[in-house]
């Protein structure tokens, strides 16, 4: 299981997520001006490792 981390953005009006530590790092040190960091939304298994009796979160598109 892998934090989802979440980001808001006053610029956009909307949230970001993401599972990438790599992306969260990126966006912490080169887009403060848009984005804001949260911290860990909630946890969730990356595809394949979906574990039996879980719920997909599905993603919708503004």
């Amino acid at each position: 299981m892998k934090p989802v981390f979440r980001f808001w953005s006053p610029v956009l009006s909307s949230h970001f997520y993401t599972m990438s530590e790599s992306e969260r790092d990126s966006l912490i040190q080169n887009r403060p001006d848009a984005w804001t960091y949260e911290g860990v939304a909630f946890y969730a298994y990356s595809l394949p490792n979906q574990r039996l009796g879980t719920n997909p979160v599905l993603g919708v598109a503004a």
